[in-house]
């Protein structure tokens, strides 16, 4: 009986990973996914034989084809030659790829895409794929794990009418980045800050058994590897000499799925992105130094 409840468990996650897994036929909104024929290496190139052939693409919202889908449910680009977008009335040279953004519009809706291909000679071969478009899944998540509290100077015998940098220091807060949705390599974008004027520092790190460092890129994304879910974020802001709480604020901007280029659920639906947590850093107060008649 206990083996026979494993077994049901494992299929019960085997399914539930497979329902909020994105794909070409189930893409999330927000996902640009390759469709392509004729290529033995997954798109890149077009088999010699075909080479020369011209190709017609089209979405349509039922199997014969001849309902055309609503251009507002996706954008379409041509993957070999940006400068020719996606004619759906003629058949273009060599076309045996293309790229679809599913927009918010696309979501919980089925289409049938469809190709002709055209020999030398104008005769055709045609194909058709189903599409479900699923809302996106894709969240990204950041709470602040260090509690509201003094600052690090708390109980620090301060000499010198004004404490220096050294005497004050600094107090890290922790927070965790989490993401849930895709299987895939995912980023964001971290904007911290503190109030008061304080200097902030923050830095990355996940843990599988190992510390790692991530560091952020030259378009201020922080790049997470594929079956990574969490991120340790640590936030240092400098301590004042002041009788004012600081508080750090941290926000995630952005979050994409790297393979398909998802955008973070939020995003892709329209909304403002709304990744935020705080942290309030007590100030000790700022006694003066002791004196005497």
């Amino acid at each position: 009986m206990k083996l026979l409840k494993g077994i049901i468990t494992v299929l019960f996650l085997f399914v539930g990973i497979n329902v909020f897994a994105q794909s070409g036929t189930n893409p999330y909104v927000g996902g640009t996914h390759i469709y392509f024929v004729n290529s033995a290496d997954n798109g890149a190139t077009q088999e010699a034989v075909h080479v020369g052939n011209t190709y017609k693409w089209y979405l349509a919202t039922n199997e014969a084809g001849d309902v055309a889908a609503t251009d507002g449910d996706y954008a379409v680009t041509k993957v070999d030659d940006a400068d020719n977008a996606w004619d759906k009335s003629t058949d273009v040279a060599n076309l045996f790829r293309i790229n679809i953004t599913w927009n918010a519009a696309a979501s919980g809706k089925t289409y049938y895409l469809f190709v002709e291909e055209y020999s030398a000679n104008r005769c055709i071969s045609k194909r058709r794929i189903q599409i479900n478009v699923i809302p996106n899944a894709f969240d990204i998540k950041i709470a602040a794990v260090t509690a509201d509290g003094c600052n690090t100077a708390s109980g620090t015998l301060f000499t010198g009418n004004t404490p220096d940098a050294v005497q004050l220091g600094s107090t890290p807060r922790d927070f965790n980045i989490t993401m849930t949705g895709t299987v895939n390599s995912w980023k964001f974008k971290p904007v911290v800050s503190a109030d008061k004027t304080a200097t902030v520092n923050a830095t990355y790190k996940y843990n599988d058994g190992t510390d790692h460092t991530l560091t952020v890129d030259g378009d201020g994304y922080i790049i997470v590897p594929t079956g990574v879910t969490t991120v340790n974020a640590t936030a240092s802001v400098t301590n004042l000499w002041i009788d004012e709480d600081v508080t750090i604020t941290f926000n995630i901007d952005a979050g994409e799925d790297v393979l398909y280029g998802t955008l973070e659920s939020e995003e892709a639906g329209g909304a403002e992105f709304a990744g935020t947590a705080t942290s309030i850093v007590w100030s000790v107060p700022t006694t003066t130094e002791i004196q005497t008649n």
